[in-house]
């Protein structure tokens, strides 16, 4: 599976290469020596973004030989005659992989994007699974607290009826006490 990935991508790169070559080519009648690279650029950042940096650099090398063989003078030639081809053709390397430096950047904060909205994900699972959780405690604790005060209800009126029943006891034996002293 690895592998077909990596033949996808090679297959990637050559025919975006040669996408940008036919384009081109066709533009060359109207073009004819100027902007010799500009297709190559477009196949350059629809290659990194899609198949990635490796990938990439072989549209690179292959759109520097293809636009320098059919569109840079001296045609059908790898030398390069002048000052100014050599300078455009070290632009177009350093352009190409800037673009791929940056590509590569979007690609990487593209993943980490993604990885931040996968936790993400899993903690609102979690938190969720937390707040369901402390609904349950909550409600746990409010049942025992309503039976907390329940029996703390049932104490105080306990309580209330034994010093009821101890005030009634005392005034009897103090009333009986009394009436005694009073019959002597």
């Amino acid at each position: 599976m690895l592998r077909l990935r990596a033949l996808q991508k090679v297959v990637w790169a050559v025919g975006s290469t040669l996408g940008a070559l036919w384009t081109r080519l066709a533009l060359d009648p109207y073009l004819a020596d100027h902007l010799p690279y500009s297709t190559f650029f477009v196949a350059t950042a629809i290659t990194v973004i899609y198949a990635g940096v490796w990938p990439a650099l072989v549209v690179v090398v292959m759109s520097g030989l293809a636009a320098k063989w059919f569109f840079v003078s001296p045609r059908f030639s790898f030398t390069l005659s002048s000052s100014v081809d050599q300078i455009g053709y070290l632009t177009f390397f350093l352009a190409s992989f800037t673009l791929i430096a940056f590509g590569h950047a979007f690609d990487r904060a593209r993943d980490r994007a993604a990885k931040v909205v996968e936790e993400l994900r899993l903690s609102q699972t979690n938190l969720r699974s937390l707040a369901g959780r402390l609904e349950q405690l909550v409600e746990e604790r409010t049942r025992e607290l309503a039976q907390s005060q329940e029996r703390l209800r049932a104490l105080a009126t306990e309580l209330n009826l034994a010093e009821q029943r101890e005030r009634n006891r005392l005034a009897t034996d103090l009333h009986d006490h009394l009436a005694q002293i009073l019959v002597l």
